[in-house]
């Protein structure tokens, strides 16, 4: 079966991408103002159905382990010091993917 937008594990890509959205619309922004959609993983066909609700090849081409590193170093940053970023979290638990 080839996947698509319709049967994505029972529309899991629609939900998501109604996450995006609101997430969007909460920032006043809207899918134009997207530069640049990366992804780590996943089929080609996911990659294709973003590339049609964006508008924009999605990059593939960056190493996965450094895009999980970025993120987390900045998501660090805004939990660990005085920026003004109120995101609402905290660090519940952390363990080491080596241990299991």
């Amino acid at each position: 079966m080839k996947i698509n937008s319709t049967n994505f594990d029972g529309s899991r890509f629609a939900d998501t991408i109604a996450l995006v959205e609101k997430a969007l619309l909460e920032e006043h922004m809207t899918k134009t103002d997207i530069h640049h959609i990366v992804i780590t993983g996943g089929s080609a066909d996911v990659a294709h159905m973003l590339e049609e609700h964006f508008g924009k090849v999605p990059l593939r081409d960056i190493d996965p382990d450094e895009v999980a590193v970025h993120g987390a170093a900045l998501q660090g940053y805004i939990i660990s010091s005085d920026t003004g970023i109120d995101c609402g979290c905290g660090m519940l638990d952390v363990i080491p993917l080596t241990l299991g």
